[in-house]
Order: structure tokens, then C-alpha cells, then sequence
């Protein structure tokens, strides 16, 4: 349903970057993080739903709640709760501020400790270099956005010293899968999973199922604004895997 957010985030951050596109209210709630002072946080987490008005620069978007770090998050309870978005939230949250620790402990205990073992038996590192990967590989991705060059092809000339690709999340998206004819969400699990097989050198997939209480797998967009003061499109169209176990979420990766 909303595969159009990625031509519709592109309209946005061409208004985003262009003086005088919609109203000044509207783009400075857009490209600024932070909760607004008059929104209400309910004991859910998240500010009751809000419908952008027409012509407002995120009016193709849809509609969308805060959360109480002022991120705006879009999604339909019935395809994915509240309570993932959060986590979703927080999970992505620790690649911004570089947060280790609130990252492993977001992890699936059973793949912490193979993920672990896997990395210092074949690349002699661990869990906190292949984290400290994950946040370069996202700020790669802002600085692309912005200069329009990654990094390892810029010079001085092109910029490369100019930003440090740090961002700040001003909107998440999530959504339920598009799943091809014959698919389940079950069978998307199984062969997201199917590398980790080979990988832990175990039967991981079914490890997992016969342990975790619960298994949820959607898509998932992340918008953030850059050092250059716009929004931009960082993550698009991913798909996410959380398990729920004793009534905590973890997730992989």
C-alpha cells in the first residue's frame, strides 16, 4: 500500500530543500526532531493519530502518531502494533546515538552469543565492530543522499571531508508484507533465516520457532534529517524480523 512513500518522501524533501514550498509551520515540524510542547504521549507511547491537512508538504504520507522522542511514526495497528514500532523505534534509535549497549541488548539471546562466536571464528572481531559497521553504513547512506557521491568515490573536491553523515529520525514507516503469489509470512521468516543455517553451522530456523513465543517479520522506511538541515530518505523498503520472548521484543542483525 504505501510503496508510493518512496516518490512521495522524494517530493517532501524537494520542498524540504526549496524556500517558500508550503507553509513554514508545516516545514518546520517536518525537518525538526524533537516533541512539539502541545502533543500528549498516552500511557501507550505514542500521541493520538494526527491527518496532515491538503497541500501541507507531508500531506501524501498519511497520517501518523509521535512518539515521545518527537519521531513520527506511520502504520496501521492492523498490520503492525504499536508496541514494534517502538521497538523499531529504539532498535534504529542506537545506530544514531552509536549505542552498543542498548543495541545488544535488543538482540535474541540465542544469535548474540552464535553471532558472536560466528564473527571471532571467522573475522577475529566481535558483536561491537560489526555494530560500529551498521552505524557507518547508515551514515554512508546519509552522506549519498545529501552529496549525491558515497563516500569511497568523493575527494576533496566532491566534499568527502564536509559531513560526518550523523543523523537525526524524523519519521519511520511500517507496514505489513507484500507478500508474491504462494508466499506466507512464515516462509519469508524461514528464508531470512536460512543464511544464519550455514552461518551458526545449526538448524537456526527451527531453533528459533521452537524458542521464541512469537515471531513477527514486516517492512519497514526510515527518514532522517542530515547534517545538511533537510530529510532524507535513509533506509527504504526493509524488512525487519522480531521475536517476543517472556514478553520482551528482540531482533536480529
Amino acid at each position: 500500500m504505501f510503496k508510493k512513500i518512496i516518490a512521495a518522501s522524494a517530493a517532501l524533501i524537494m520542498c524540504l530543500s526549496v524556500s517558500g514550498c508550503g507553509s513554514k509551520k508545516s516545514s518546520s515540524q517536518s525537518s525538526e526532531a524533537g516533541l512539539p510542547s502541545d502533543i500528549v504521549i498516552s500511557e501507550n507511547g505514542v500521541s493520538q493519530v494526527f491527518e496532515p491537512e491538503e497541500g501541507a508538504e507531508d500531506y501524501d504520507l498519511g497520517s501518523y502518531r509521535y512518539s515521545k522522542s518527537g519521531i513520527k511514526l506511520y502504520y496501521d495497528e492492523a498490520e503492525v502494533s504499536t508496541e514494534l514500532m517502538l521497538e523499531l523505534e529504539k532498535y534504529f534509535t542506537c545506530f544514531q546515538n552509536r549505542d552498543y549497549d542498548t543495541y545488544k541488548d535488543m538482540l535474541y539471546p540465542s544469535y548474540a552469543k552464535y553471532f558472536e562466536e560466528f564473527l571471532q571464528r571467522d573475522y577475529g572481531y566481535g558483536m561491537e565492530t560489526s555494530f560500529e559497521g551498521h552505524c557507518t553504513d547508515l551514515r554512508n547512506n546519509m552522506i549519498t543522499e545529501i552529496t549525491g557521491h558515497y563516500p569511497d568515490e568523493m575527494d576533496e573536491e566532491t566534499g568527502s571531508n564536509e559531513y560526518t553523515g550523523d543523523f537525526t529520525i524524523t519519521r519511520i514507516r511500517g507496514e505489513a508484507l507484500e507478500l508474491s503469489e504462494g508466499e506466507t509470512a512464515d516462509s519469508r521468516i524461514q528464508n531470512f533465516l536460512s543464511y544464519l543455517d550455514e552461518v551458526f553451522q545449526r538448524d537456526y530456523y527451527n531453533e528459533l520457532k521452537n524458542d521464541a513465543d512469537e515471531l513477527d517479520y514486516f517492512t519497514f522506511y526510515i527518514m532522517a534529517q542530515g547534517e545538511d538541515g533537510n530529510e532524507h530518505l535513509i533506509v527504504s523498503t526493509f524488512d525487519i524480523l522480531f521475536a517476543k520472548k517472556d514478553g520482551k521484543y528482540y531482533t536480529f542483525g
